[in-house]
This record gives C-alpha cells, sequence and structure tokens, in this order.
C-alpha cells in the first residue's frame, strides 16, 4: 500500500539520506521525550518528592485528547464515506456484463491476422465465445457528434463507441430494447449503426421525429459529411451502456458502428472464472500465433477497478491517516485512565469502602472520558460532512449522505472508547481497597 501510494518501491525509500533524516527525527523524540522531562524533573524540590500529595493538571492532557477525538472522529467518517463511494463505482451497473470476460489489444495486427487468432481461442474448452471491436467501454469512447436533417448544423453530441462485431452485444450481455442488433448477414459496406437509450430520446426531440428512430438516417462526424445525403441507417437501441467512468458528467448518449472485418480488440467470454492460469494460457496461445507481437491478456474487471485507482489512493490514504491518528489517541487515552486512576487510587478505595460496587466504580471514570469523547467525536463527524459533500461533487452518481453513515461512525468510535475505558479501570475496580488504603 505504501509502494502504491508514493509511486516508489519500499527499498528505493531507505537511501542514506532518508535514513540520516530518520535517525534526526528519532534524536529530536528522545531530546523532547526524554532529555526535556529529565530536566523538568530535576528541578523539583526534594521535599515536593517526599509528600503524598499529587497535583492533577489534567487541562491539557484532557485538551490533546479532546483534538484527538476530533480527528479521529473526521477521519473515521470520512474514510466510511470514500469507502462506501469507492464500492459504488466499482459495483456500478455499467450496463453490459463484464463477468469473466477478459481481451487482448493486437494493435498493428491485419484483420486476417486478428480472424486466425479469433479462430484459434474459439476452440479452446476454457473460452465461450469471441468477439472483436476496435475498444472497449471502459476506454470511454471518442467525441463525435450527429447532425440536423438536411443541414450542417449539430443536433447532438454523443460519445463514439467505434466498431464492433456481430458477437459483441451478446457476448456483452448488451440489451436491445427497440429494433435488431448487428449480425453476420450485413456486410462490411453495410453502413448502418446502433444507438443507445439516451442518444434515441434526445434526437427524437431535437430531429422532431414522431414515429421513433428505427430506419432513420444520420450523419454523424468523421464517419460522414455533413453535406451527405446518405448517412448510417439506425437498426437498433440498445439499453444505456457506460462510456468511461462514473465522473462529473451524467452518463453520456452512445452510438456503435458495425464491422465485420474484426477490430483490434478481442475480447473473450469465459467458461469458469478468471484465473492467472487461464489468462496465461491464452495469452500464450496468442503468443504463439503472433510471436512478433508482445501481447498481453487483461482481465476486463480489474480495467474497471483501475479507472477508480485516484479514489482507491485517496481511500487508503485516509485510512492509513485513521488508524495512525486512532492508534495514537487509543495511547493517550490508555495512559490518561492509567494516570487517573492511580491519582485517585486511595478516592476509589474509600468509595468501595462506603458501599460503592464496582459498576459505580467504572461509571465514575467512564463519565468523565465519555463528557470530552461525545462532544469531540461530534464535532469531528460533522465536519466530515462538509468534507465528504465537497469530494462527492466530482461524481455525477453518488451515494447519498445519509444520518446512518455519521451516527454509525460516531457510535462505533465511542464504543471503543468505552470498552477501552472499562478494560483499563476493572482493576482497579475490583481491587482490594486495603491494599491502597495501608500506605496512609
Amino acid at each position: 500500500m505504501v509502494e502504491e501510494l508514493l509511486k516508489a518501491s519500499l527499498g528505493a525509500l531507505f537511501t542514506w539520506q532518508t535514513i540520516l533524516l530518520l535517525v534526526g527525527v528519532c534524536l529530536l523524540v528522545f531530546l523532547f521525550a526524554g532529555l526535556f522531562p529529565s530536566y523538568l524533573f530535576s528541578r523539583v524540590p526534594v521535599a515536593v518528592a517526599f509528600r503524598s500529595y499529587t497535583e492533577s493538571r489534567r487541562l491539557w492532557k484532557k485538551g490533546l485528547l479532546f483534538v484527538q477525538f476530533v480527528a479521529v472522529g473526521f477521519l473515521v467518517t470520512l474514510l466510511a464515506i470514500i469507502g462506501l463511494q469507492y464500492q459504488r463505482m466499482v459495483t456500478d451497473d455499467p450496463g453490459y456484463s463484464y463477468d469473466r470476460v477478459i481481451y487482448a489489444s493486437l494493435s498493428g495486427v491485419e484483420s486476417s491476422a486478428v480472424r486466425m487468432v479469433m479462430d484459434e481461442l474459439e476452440k479452446l474448452p476454457e473460452v465461450e465465445a469471441v468477439a472483436a471491436s476496435d475498444g472497449l467501454p471502459v476506454w470511454g469512447g471518442a467525441g463525435n457528434m450527429i447532425y440536423r436533417d438536411g443541414s450542417d448544423e449539430i443536433a447532438l453530441h454523443i460519445r463514439d463507441l467505434r466498431y464492433m462485431d456481430a458477437n459483441y452485444i451478446p457476448l456483452m450481455g448488451i440489451k436491445v430494447i427497440e429494433g435488431k442488433a448487428f449480425d453476420r448477414s450485413y456486410s462490411d459496406s453495410a453502413r448502418i449503426v446502433m444507438i443507445s437509450r439516451a442518444t434515441a430520446e434526445k434526437l427524437v426531440l431535437v430531429q422532431g421525429w414522431k414515429d421513433g428512430v428505427i430506419g432513420k438516417k444520420l450523419r454523424i462526424s468523421e464517419h460522414s459529411d455533413p453535406n451527405d445525403p446518405n448517412g448510417f441507417e439506425v437498426i437498433g437501441v440498445y439499453d444505456e451502456v457506460r462510456a468511461g467512468a462514473i465522473d462529473s458528467y451524467l452518463m453520456p448518449p452512445t452510438v456503435w458502428f458495425y464491422s465485420s472485418k474484426p477490430g483490434h480488440v478481442v475480447s473473450m467470454k469465459l467458461h469458469g472464472n478468471v484465473t492467472v492460469e487461464n489468462m496465461k494460457l491464452i495469452e500464450n496461445t496468442i503468443q504463439k500465433l503472433l510471436p512478433d507481437k508482445d501481447i498481453s491478456v487483461n482481465s476486463y474487471e480489474a480495467s474497471i477497478i483501475n479507472m477508480y485507482s485516484a479514489s482507491r489512493l485517496f481511500r487508503n490514504s485516509v485510512m492509513l491517516g485513521g488508524l495512525v491518528t486512532f492508534l495514537i489517541t487509543l495511547v493517550g487515552l490508555i495512559g490518561y485512565i492509567a494516570d487517573e486512576t492511580t491519582r485517585r487510587r486511595k478516592e476509589i478505595a474509600i468509595r468501595k469502602v462506603n458501599g460503592a460496587t464496582v459498576a459505580n466504580i467504572m461509571e465514575i471514570i467512564s463519565k468523565d472520558i465519555l463528557y470530552m469523547a461525545v462532544p469531540a467525536v461530534l464535532l469531528g463527524v460533522m465536519s466530515s460532512y462538509w468534507m465528504g459533500e465537497n469530494w462527492l461533487q466530482q461524481f455525477s452518481e453518488k451515494i447519498p449522505l445519509s444520518v446512518f453513515i455519521f451516527a454509525g461512525s460516531a457510535l462505533a468510535i465511542w464504543l471503543v472508547v468505552l470498552v477501552m475505558v472499562v478494560a483499563r479501570t476493572w482493576s482497579i475496580a475490583n481491587e482490594d481497597p486495603v491494599k491502597s488504603l495501608k500506605s496512609e
């Protein structure tokens, strides 16, 4: 995780310069945690050391703990928001099924050679189906335009997913909701196109078509001239397909073109789960057929996850920061409870002699901590709402900031604090009061 965050190997971090810096930090810690306290202790009068009176001086300790509780509440809640949004993105339904799908890019390979590779892959028992395209939805496609009827005015901006063969739609499980899908009856010269539901709905409004989009001719930039009367015929409408990642824009309208010649991206659906072994088998099969090419086989699911690597890195950074802050807070809490129980040992003993139960003693110590932890964690949780809301603005589709996220985070922190308090005070609360009072 550290290597991923810093984009460097762990070994490369420990050069003589960084080691020298770490030694310097350790010396500073020794100075402030060892020598400075020793100097303060050495100035304490000897008479004070023999007196049994001990000053409380809890204000600065409680102030530090308050700040730490605020930080923990902020980071834990922010981590929950980021984690839920990240899970929302990587498990999003993109409008197609990429389960058990892998792909290989055969850039620079002739169409005939790509067809040969596809024929051989179809013979493998591990492979269920093979299809070819010029790209993948996960790559986002290219920006293009659809022109208005009879003019060079732009009717609609679309995301062009390029060309696919007749096998691609069934392999990816894309749902056709109107018309029909591409099939092998079409030649490569056929000027046909399929469009998404959003593309169809917007074209009906813009073009004023009353009888739908099936059979209509579209003039699309890069594929036809604005003045060309012979556009691409719409043969089918498919349900929405996400092009690229979830970002600040809504799911764009898309189009797909047909080509009987295989594109340079070969997609395969496997019979079983995607494993390193069957990916290596397919990679070796392609490599034998194309020995002069360096071919790699990739998991479609991994490509989906990699789209959100920035969000994953941010989540991991917050998780590491939250973990370190939480550990520091627990160390401070343990020290504070130890000091308090030591300072109030005789008070606790007197209370027990006068009839206080173990539960009463635990309640006294717990209240003192919770009076500080409850408002501090609430302040941190409320601060995380502002930060989380701003971070989520970069996504067009985001999780709702439910009150359960904030309440759950706060309750989890309070529960850990309460368990820690109970664990540290249990032995003192059950101690024989005679042991605490006999020094008097």
